[in-house]
């Protein structure tokens, strides 16, 4: 028994918690080193604990030690002469009790969690300023990428302004040759009939001098209307290509009279090669959507065959082909021009990236493509080329955009 109250004892002057015991009026029976020290407590003197907490303000404690039951984890702070700073303390029990169960005081400790405590302020601090770093850190990230998303948008702006702006100018140069005709039609009619008034007032004119020039009236009217039709059938189809690429509201549509048309609008760019690019569909099917996007998706395509495909072909194609299936429209889009390499399958859709930088190119083309097929109308793109073998894009669209 000597050898375990010796132990006991040894441990207990070791120990930096506090040890301490109570009678059933709350007066220490006894305390250890580390508590008498810090609360500077004469050895010899008998102390309420009671007392003490009203010293050092230990409410919550003095709640506990009220009730006559075990506690714990009772959080106490101590600020004293004899020590730096404060102390932060937990404090727990147990009871002791007779055989009758009478309440006898109390057996606890008193545990010094200051070092923890100012840890876990730290690292509070640490993570508040990690969370404010990750906060700023993210706002500006989100403003950048507005900032790279709005330079995008106004660079595929730009894009379809300088598409509409090179078709004007292609469509101003096919119209003036139809015109052109039909102006020299009608001098040849005026010119007729001039003649054919005059020698009717003269009295010179014959039955078959009248022949003759009704017959050429009907000849120079009859090229006069087939060119006037032919300037109209083009200025409309560039005025539906136009607006359909500045519109961007959802319609349904027939495809094959979208896409013609917009053949039609190209043709002063695709005669230059010269190529004239087959349209092969259904011509009463239909899709919801924008057509707008669809007429530049192609529009971007047959510009960038023209620009790269055919510099060595001598007989130059393009084909479009479209077909539904189930509820999706599958395009095929293809030339037969010089093809691109396999390890260069991917750089061809990144933003900038061009082989004809010197020529002006913007190396946007196919970045819109893939852009506008990925994000604004939720479908998918597939390429395959190689050296010499032309290129194919076949895009999968949905026949009804949601």
């Amino acid at each position: 028994i000597r050898k375990e109250k010796d132990r006991l004892n040894d441990f207990t002057q070791v120990s930096s918690d506090w040890l301490w015991e109570t009678d059933c009026d709350g007066m220490l029976v006894f305390a250890s080193d580390s508590m008498k020290k810090t609360l500077q407590m004469d050895s010899n003197e008998t102390v309420s604990l009671f007392d003490i907490c009203k010293k050092f303000n230990f409410n919550h404690l003095e709640e506990n030690l009220k009730k006559n039951k075990p506690f714990n984890l009772c959080e106490e702070k101590l600020a004293s002469d004899n020590i730096s700073g404060s102390l932060i303390l937990i404090f727990q029990a147990v009871i002791k009790n007779d055989i009758n169960h009478q309440f006898l005081g109390y057996r606890g400790t008193a545990i010094d969690v200051t070092d923890l405590y100012l840890a876990q302020h730290q690292l509070k601090e640490i993570n508040q300023n990690l969370e404010k770093k990750v906060t700023e850190r993210t706002l500006e990230l989100k403003h950048n990428l507005e900032q790279l998303q709005k330079a995008q948008t106004q660079l595929i702006e730009t894009e379809k302004l300088a598409a509409l702006g090179s078709l004007v100018a292609g469509v101003a140069h096919e119209v003036n040759t139809p015109l052109g005709v039909a102006v020299t039609s009608n001098s040849i009619i005026q010119e007729t009939i001039n003649d054919l008034k005059s020698q009717f007032e003269t009295q010179t004119l014959t039955a078959d001098q009248f022949s003759i020039l009704i017959n050429e009236i009907q000849d120079a009217t009859q090229l006069q209307e087939h060119n006037l039709n032919r300037a109209a059938k083009l200025i409309k189809d560039f005025k539906q290509t136009a607006v359909d690429q500045v519109s961007e509201v959802k319609t349904e549509y027939v495809i094959f009279q979208v896409l013609q048309s917009l053949i039609n609008s190209l043709h002063s760019e695709t005669k230059k090669v010269p190529v004239s690019p087959k349209l092969d569909g259904d011509h009463h099917l239909v899709m919801y959507g924008f057509p707008g996007i669809l007429s530049q998706i192609f529009s971007n395509l047959i510009m960038n065959s023209i620009k790269h495909a055919f510099n060595m072909q001598k007989s130059p194609e393009i084909s479009i082909r479209f077909y539904q299936e189930d509820n999706e429209i599958i395009f095929i889009y293809q030339d037969n021009g010089s093809g691109v390499a396999p390890k260069l399958h991917e750089k061809i859709f990144e933003p900038f990236y061009t082989t004809q930088r010197a020529q002006g190119g913007s190396g946007l083309g196919l970045n819109i493509v893939y852009n506008l097929i990925k994000k604004q109308l939720k479908g998918d793109l597939k390429f395959d080329s190689d050296i010499d073998q032309g290129v194919t894009y076949t895009i999968i669209l949905p026949k009804l955009l949601s």
